[in-house]
């Protein structure tokens, strides 16, 4: 293409354009198969080559086995770690994830992701860990995975196991239509210590509908200074976790435990404990009500901002907004008024038409100035008995549905409509409702 243009710049400069039209035709029609020709090849050549479609050059604290690409778990040796942390799967934005999974033994550690092998070095940690609280060395890995190809399933490979663990997850969509689920207050942790088994019926349940990511909505564990109890909601999630990308929002419970949420978790906007990111034709904001939110607070005017440029994305069909503690609730835990007062009025101006809760342990439908609001509290943690509903004097009614049960929701997001599908802790219906684009 540059030699095309400049001899086009030679041939005009000596003139030859009206004394040599035909040939100067000719020359142009030669020039533009030859590129139709050389953009064919390099496309091929790029299609060949597994690193550009992969886009990986690296991998966090580690670099690419620099041995045969084709290399089998011989070629690496054996290995006697054992899990003590489940995988795990964050993503960062712009395609870009984050596995983690931890260890008994501090060993290099070794995944293949599709057809390409990589090396994680540990991080050892000393932590108090189980029900009786002692102190246990473990190693932690984190493996960053950069621009992977959109709209695909990937497979990887823990190969530095004593027993290899093999699984799948959902790069991000660009398709109109695409599932993820909702769910919160599972507190795992104390008075539990060992396990939540209705934390684990839950989240085995929601994997069967094979979302691409899940939301949480917040109090994942009970003290959030003890790590012992984040580990404890990791694998009680496991089967979920090493399948879907989680992507929680703070809860009241995760208060003390601001420096372990941050070591758990690798989500957009750095380490700031609010973000959002785009999904298929949806954006995502999560929020941090412990952080505060007024308007002279920096995440209200981030919020603004990000929520007043996705509304006018014409890319963007539908907007997402979840935060822990409800703008409207009937149960146990009173509304937040900030929430009310400051978040709210944001959303009404925008096209945001579903916002999803916790707090209070149930189950919660309120439609209520076009937006749908779900208090999906009912993870795992002791339920709330239902209380009377009573609005203020002249208040239009809004609320929907009110069930004391533990449930979650599966949300299939289309082009021009959402539905949502509620199931308490056996898999029977609570609820199911469309939002269609006005």
């Amino acid at each position: 293409m540059v030699y095309y243009i400049v001899y086009c710049i030679i041939f005009m400069v000596r003139g030859g354009i009206m004394n040599n039209l035909r040939r100067f035709i000719m020359y142009q029609i030669l020039f533009a198969l030859l590129f139709i020709v050389t953009s064919f090849l390099s496309a091929c050549s790029s299609e060949s080559n597994p690193a550009g479609d992969s886009g990986l050059t690296d991998i966090s604290q580690g670099e690419p086995d620099s041995g045969n690409e084709d290399a089998g778990v011989e070629d690496i040796g054996t290995f006697q770690s054992r899990l003590t942390r489940y995988p795990y799967i964050t993503y960062r934005g712009n395609n870009s994830f984050t596995l983690f999974w931890e260890t008994d033994h501090d060993e290099t550690g070794y995944i293949r992701l599709d057809d390409k092998l990589y090396k994680v070095p540990p991080t050892k940690l000393s932590i108090k860990v189980g029900a009786d609280l002692k102190t246990r060395t473990i190693y932690q890995y984190s493996a960053k995975f950069d621009m992977l190809p959109e709209d695909r399933k990937i497979t990887y490979e823990i190969l530095s196991l004593k027993t290899p663990l093999k699984s799948s997850f959902s790069s991000r969509s660009t398709n109109n239509d695409f599932v993820f689920a909702v769910y919160g207050d599972n507190r795992s942790g104390a008075p539990y210590l060992d396990e939540n088994p209705t934390h684990k019926e839950v989240t085995s349940l929601i994997a069967k509908y094979e979302p691409e990511f899940v939301i949480n909505t917040g109090d994942i564990v009970y003290a959030g200074g003890l790590e012992g109890e984040w580990y404890q909601f990791f694998n009680d999630g496991a089967t979920l976790f090493r399948k879907a990308a989680l992507f929680v929002a703070i809860g009241n419970h995760e208060s003390g435990g601001y420096d372990i949420f941050n070591r758990q978790f690798d989500f957009p906007n750095g380490e700031k404990f609010y973000y959002s990111f785009d999904w298929g034709n949806s954006h995502f904001i999560v929020l941090c009500l412990d952080c505060g939110i007024s308007p002279e607070n920096e995440q209200y005017k981030w919020l603004k901002e990000d929520i007043e440029t996705a509304d006018s994305n014409p890319d963007v069909k539908h907007l997402f907004v979840s935060f822990h503690e409800p703008p409207y609730t009937f149960s146990t835990h009173a509304p937040n008024m900030d929430a009310r007062n400051y978040i709210v009025p944001l959303l009404k101006t925008t096209r945001t038409r579903l916002v999803v809760n916790g707090h209070n342990h149930t189950y919660e439908h309120i439609f209520k100035d076009s937006i749908h609001y779900l208090v999906s509290g009912g993870g795992g943690a002791p339920l709330y008995p239902e209380k009377e509903i009573k609005y203020e004097e002249g208040e239009t009614p809004y609320m929907v549905k009110y069930q004391m049960v533990f449930n979650f929701s599966i949300v299939h997001v289309s082009n021009n409509s959402i539905n949502v599908k509620t199931f308490d802790n056996n898999n029977q219906l609570i609820e199911e409702f469309n939002i269609t684009e006005e």
